[in-house]
């Protein structure tokens, strides 16, 4: 996922949608600075970059090191069976 906005921004949809991919565990891709992306920019999984030309290097090195979906086991979010 790719997140953008110019600096007088303020995000929303973008922000829900962006959350919701570090809960799924897929990477997110930030572009610029932008008060509205938060503290979440430093989570492990989201690459921070200056540029459109850098994402675009970050997606190609993410696509050439992908692993293809049919050798992809899906891993849970979280372990709930303490709780149960």
């Amino acid at each position: 996922m790719l997140v953008y906005g110019e600096k007088d921004d303020v995000l929303r949809g973008a922000l829900v949608e962006a959350r919701m991919g570090l809960a799924l565990r897929k990477p997110i891709i930030v572009v610029g600075e932008n008060p509205s992306y938060g503290i979440w920019k430093y989570h492990s999984l989201v690459h921070r970059v200056a540029s459109f030309d850098k994402a675009r290097s970050v997606l190609r090195l993410m696509a050439a090191t992908a692993i293809p979906a049919e050798q992809h086991e899906p891993q849970p979010i979280c372990d709930i069976s303490p709780f149960f």
